[in-house]
């Protein structure tokens, strides 16, 4: 077993007994534990019974290269062989945060998504708050929306963050009661799937989309009142753009193609970043009309400087 990047912690561990550890609160012990890496997470627990329960509830499951130790190749065989022989060991209940990052091991992209599944399965239980999962694969996966089919996993879902994936949401999906962040990289996902999924999650704070070639149109309605942030990149085939929340603070559009912008009435809007020389008209003509109470503006035309 390596040394424990808190040594300390190791003399606690071996010292903590069953019975004293119920004197002091499992979840006190619970609470420690969770603050560690997982790859210290998991030494602990080889030493200490209390330690050893708990890791079964650990909470924070952040797959990347940085869970492979010093003995290791650093080969994505190693990496699958890590994770599995994580989730065999945890129980899946109180996971809160859960990043699975590929970009590391292209070579065992399929492998991983052959057990993609079988890992989903295990680690979105109720309560999960964060999803994050990377990779480089050409071939987009399929993301089993399936699962988001439990609202109680749903619904305790604050961020999504996929990239390289395919993304189907559809109208069957009931909406997101606490989605604050979306960020989809490099995802297969039409204007049409992706309104079905933000027109009715009015928690939605910030929303990243870069690199989704499917994506013609996208469409913002007026019920995203907490919507703030909005940054859009490399969608080559997003020809209409229609904003209509209101409260967007950041602009960011990287999109030279579109035919149609729309931007409604902007009150808070203090950001804009749009390309050109497209643009450059209704950036001149409409924009402090639709913003009329902004006080700073970036504005960065790309082609064009005024």
């Amino acid at each position: 077993m390596e040394q424990l990047k808190f040594p300390a912690l190791q003399t606690v561990a071996s010292s903590v007994s069953w019975k004293s550890s119920m004197k002091v609160g499992w979840d006190i012990w619970h609470h420690i534990h969770s603050l560690l890496p997982l790859r210290d997470a998991a030494r602990i627990a080889c030493v200490s019974r209390t330690f050893l329960r708990s890791w079964r509830y650990y909470p924070n499951l952040i797959f990347n290269r940085h869970i492979l130790g010093s003995n290791s190749d650093g080969r994505g065989r190693d990496f699958i062989r890590t994770i599995d022989h994580v989730l065999k060991k945890h129980s899946g209940v109180n996971v809160k945060k859960l990043t699975l990052d590929m970009y590391n091991f292209p070579e065992v992209t399929n492998a991983c998504r052959q057990r993609l599944d079988g890992w989903l399965q295990i680690t979105m239980r109720p309560g999960i708050e964060e999803i994050n999962l990377l990779s480089l694969a050409n071939e987009a996966y399929m993301f089993p929306c399936w699962l988001l089919s439990d609202d109680r996993i749903k619904d305790s879902i604050r961020c999504l963050n996929l990239s390289s994936f395919a993304f189907r949401p559809t109208v069957k999906l009931s909406p997101f009661k606490c989605l604050a962040m979306l960020r989809l990289n490099y995802v297969c996902i039409t204007g049409y799937e992706l309104g079905c999924l933000v027109s009715n999650t009015l928690t939605l704070e910030r929303l990243e989309l870069n690199g989704c070639g499917d994506l013609d149109c996208l469409k913002i309605p007026s019920q995203l009142q907490r919507l703030s942030c909005l940054m859009v990149s490399g969608c080559f085939r997003l020809d209409v753009i229609d904003i209509k929340t209101p409260n967007l603070r950041v602009i960011r559009l990287d999109v030279e193609k579109v035919k149609k912008l729309s931007l409604g009435v902007s009150l808070e809007l203090n950001e804009l970043c749009i390309p050109g020389p497209d643009f450059a008209s209704y950036a001149r003509l409409k924009l402090l009309s639709n913003a009329p109470n902004v006080e700073s503006l970036y504005l960065k035309l790309i082609d064009e400087v005024f």
